[in-house]
Parts: structure tokens; sequence; C-alpha cells
């Protein structure tokens, strides 16, 4: 078994969970919020070629551009039990994961690291 480690990055990458909560007085279930930092991780844009997709929505005096950006992590529980429903925060910057976390392994069938796609959306309005 292999004792090596790769340190993918610099960042820290916030995993952000919602999980109901109480109920409140309405019988609405509260969202309580779970945040777990993991440290040495990789955020990035993904390749020019295929980063971002733009739409216009004249009708509305709108635009929105989605980015796409790729994210690995060391196989910590919160990275490994990534969920599309989950979002993730970077500098400040909120981001929605996209798909599941895929887990990498070695030769030995050690794992890695974790990696997992994620986007941001931004709108302009005329």
């Amino acid at each position: 078994m292999s004792n090596w480690r790769i340190k993918l990055g610099n960042q820290t990458i916030t995993f952000v969970s919602l999980a109901p909560g109480a109920t409140d007085e309405l019988g609405t279930h509260t969202m309580v919020e779970t945040t777990v930092d993991v440290a040495e991780c990789l955020h990035a844009p993904v390749s020019a070629s295929e980063r971002m997709l733009t739409a216009e929505y004249r009708e509305v005096g709108a635009g929105a551009a989605t980015m796409w950006w790729k994210s690995a992590c060391p196989p910590v529980p919160a990275a490994l039990n990534a969920q599309p429903s989950d979002v993730i925060r970077v500098g400040g910057v909120t981001y929605q994961i996209i798909g599941g976390a895929a887990a990498h392994t070695d030769f030995d069938g050690t794992v890695t690291h974790v990696s997992f796609l994620s986007e941001r959306q931004a709108v302009a309005h005329d």
C-alpha cells in the first residue's frame, strides 16, 4: 500500500451541503447549512475551447453565461460524498456542483484524489 500523497493545489474549497432542519410554525422545514473546508485543492476553469456557454434572452433584455470549472481534492469524506445538489465556495464565490464526484485510484487501488465539475452563471441585463 502506498503512502505517497499528491498535493493537488494551493486552494481551499468549502463544501456546502443543505439538509432539512427543524420545522417552523408554518410546517416548513428550515434548511441547515453544513460546511467543510478542504485544503490543498485545485479549482480551475475547464479548457478555453469548452469553457463557456452563452445565451441571449432578447425579449427580457438579458444574457446569461455559464462557465464550467474542474476541481481536484484530497480523498476526504466531504469531497468523496459531494452531490449535484451541493455547492462549493472558493475565494468567497459560490459554484454549483454538476455531476457526481469521481474517485481516482493508484495502481494499488488506493484512492489518491477526487475530481468533479461545477458551474457558475452570470447574468447581464441591458
